[in-house]
């Protein structure tokens, strides 16, 4: 039987852990449908990524998927070290420092909420202008608040939601250890599939995306977008 612990830090940490699970979920939901065919916008653009049906499944499936988990970790946490057996077969198994304090989850934690915030304040500052999908911004070019420092502050906040994400719960020794013993072929799978999905989104969709949008922008508004890349950066300020 799980022997509920509320020693104040386990519930904290708990607590932010369903915490994360909600922010992943409102970072990775549209907030706006699909917009429809613009009439004043100079071309129809083609968009690479979103006509991609397994990257529209996976864009409706990430935040519900990543919210589950979050709760599960959330919940292993709060009654760590002795989950209920139901729930947690193999607590032994799990690595400790995802489920306590440690420098690891302090760290991955906070990058997390900065990312998370980074995120839905560029969906408030795009307001409904903002979509998965490429369209003209419908209040013309946003260059104040977060846009004045970078042009694509809703990916800075996304990579670090992600990869904090992964880094905290979707891991071979996160909950997926309650049920695969070490050294089993599972976790390696489990492994290489994540890290295979991640490395495609920064390597190959992220560079494309980037690229699209921004030669939709430059399309768009010509020189006014010419002089706002040229003193703004794309990521990362002072960096990339």
């Amino acid at each position: 039987m799980a022997v509920i612990t509320f020693d104040p830090k386990a519930l904290l940490l708990s607590t932010l852990f369903l915490a994360s699970g909600y922010l992943t979920k409102r970072c990775l939901t549209r907030p706006n449908p699909p917009p429809e065919k613009q009439s004043d916008t100079k071309e129809q653009h083609d968009d690479r990524i979103m006509a991609n049906t397994a990257v529209r499944q996976t864009t409706l499936m990430a935040p519900w998927i990543a919210c589950s988990v979050c709760i599960y970790h959330a919940f292993i946490a709060l009654t760590y070290p002795s989950p209920p057996k139901s729930i947690c077969p193999h607590p032994e198994w799990l690595n400790s420092a995802l489920f306590t304090w440690s420098t690891f989850t302090s760290i991955c934690l906070a990058i997390h909420f900065i990312g998370g915030a980074i995120r839905l304040l560029a969906y408030a500052q795009l307001g409904e202008s903002f979509t998965f999908e490429l369209a003209k911004p419908k209040k013309g070019l946003i260059t104040s608040g977060v846009y004045r420092y970078i042009r694509h502050p809703s990916y800075t906040g996304a990579i670090l939601l992600s990869v904090t994400c992964v880094g905290l719960v979707f891991r071979s020794d996160g909950v997926s250890a309650c049920w695969l013993e070490p050294g089993a072929g599972a976790r390696g799978v489990i492994t290489a599939v994540l890290s295979a999905v991640s490395l495609l989104g920064l390597i190959v969709f992220l560079p494309m995306r980037l690229r699209d949008e921004e030669q939709m922008m430059h399309w768009e508004f010509g020189k006014e977008w010419e002089e706002y890349s040229r003193r703004t950066w794309r990521l990362i300020p002072g960096i990339f």
